[in-house]
């Protein structure tokens, strides 16, 4: 999945040490938070069977369960009604950053026309939508790029939900910027369930505000 590949989480400590502070990422648990109850259903829909019911076993309060060998459980589908928020609930009271990258990973391989439109937008080789390459076109895009990047791609049909969701996985750093981005995110939120993140990642800063 190296077309997935992101900078490593901010370290805190690193700054004490005398080392140069990375860029703030926005983590796959606060994204997740961010998501629409609906699109967050959608995301977690794509994992097989075998993994929700290994995340559903681990995280799922539905009645009904019963456990098998292993922690696994089975949900009968009346109970798998809310098990999505309740696995994401989980994930963000843990913040298990790495179960949730998963999740997102799965539902990225199934949007492969996506990646590949992205990709070539970006001028980054790729074989079926799987690159090896550096994401730097993407990550340092600038606001009016990511726009323009944007409307391009619903021309071709993707829905921007969709793509919004792939520049915060790949961390465009200038996503706050994207009028088109932000007003995406803000219709997710108002129909989000999840706690939001605090501070919010997503929202645009006073330097961001000033620089405009």
């Amino acid at each position: 999945m190296e077309h997935m590949s992101r900078r490593q989480f901010i370290d805190p400590l690193a700054g004490l040490a005398g080392q140069a502070t990375p860029t703030p990422v926005i983590s796959f648990t606060q994204i997740a938070a961010k998501l629409s109850d609906e699109m967050w259903k959608a995301v977690y829909g794509k994992s097989s069977r075998k993994v929700r019911n290994m995340l559903e076993g681990m995280f799922s309060k539905a009645k009904g369960k019963s456990k098998k060998k292993g922690g696994m459980v089975s949900l009968k589908s009346k109970n798998r009604d809310r098990a999505h928020l309740e696995v994401r609930q989980g994930m963000l009271e843990e913040e298990n950053e790495q179960l949730c990258e998963e999740v997102f990973k799965t539902w990225f391989m199934a949007h492969q026309s996506l990646l590949e439109d992205s990709l070539d937008y970006f001028g980054i080789a790729h074989k079926n939508g799987i690159t090896d390459d550096e994401l730097t076109a993407i990550e340092e895009a600038t606001a009016e790029k990511l726009n323009e990047f944007l409307s391009h791609m619903e021309e071709k049909g993707h829905k921007l939900e969709e793509v919004s969701l792939y520049l915060a996985f790949v961390q465009a750093e200038n996503l706050t910027k994207s009028d088109k981005a932000m007003d995406i995110f803000k219709t997710w939120q108002k129909d989000s369930t999840a706690p939001q993140p605090d501070p919010d990642p997503f929202a645009e800063t006073e330097a961001d505000a000033a620089a405009e």
